[in-house]
């Protein structure tokens, strides 16, 4: 019986062992599986930054090629404006052929800027006062009314 009790602790005990090794095993693969994921995880992280960065270095070029765009076409412009007549118009008539906005301010700023922009010039406004009224640039806005009239003279 003696022999009994010692061969059922042994095996009591190999077991033990054994369910302690496979466990530890279990373990130290989930550990490198893990560290494998936090590794890839890295280099993605490392990708995306790189992929942020050229965003950025693009956006910033195009930002800087339309700033350049936009002050080509302001002295274009202002070359044109000074061999033709002046587009502004006297304070008086601007004043006395201005109709009433149809719409709220904010309906005008939530409409695109190249329908409002020249029916607000048609209507009288002048260009400070359509910038101020949508939140834009004056240049963007005389910008959009050249645009306009270019559209104009190309469909006529």
């Amino acid at each position: 019986m003696f022999w009994f009790f010692i061969i059922v602790a042994l095996i009591l005990m190999a077991t033990a062992v054994y369910s302690i090794y496979s466990r530890q095993k279990v373990g130290e693969e989930f550990t490198t599986e893990m560290k494998g994921l936090i590794q890839e995880a890295e280099l993605l992280k490392k990708d995306f930054e790189a992929i942020m960065e050229n965003a950025v270095l693009v956006s910033d070029d195009m930002l800087k090629s339309l700033d350049e765009r936009l002050e080509k076409m302001e002295r274009i412009t202002s070359l044109q404006n000074n061999n033709q007549p002046s587009r502004s118009r006297p304070r008086s008539i601007e004043r006395k052929s201005r109709k009433a906005l149809p719409f709220t301010i904010e309906d005008l700023r939530r409409a695109h800027p190249s329908i409002v922009v020249p029916r607000l010039w048609n209507d009288g406004y002048s260009i400070p006062e359509i910038a101020e009224l949508l939140n834009r640039g004056q240049g963007e806005v005389r910008l959009i009314l050249d645009i306009q009239k270019r559209r104009e003279i190309s469909s006529s």
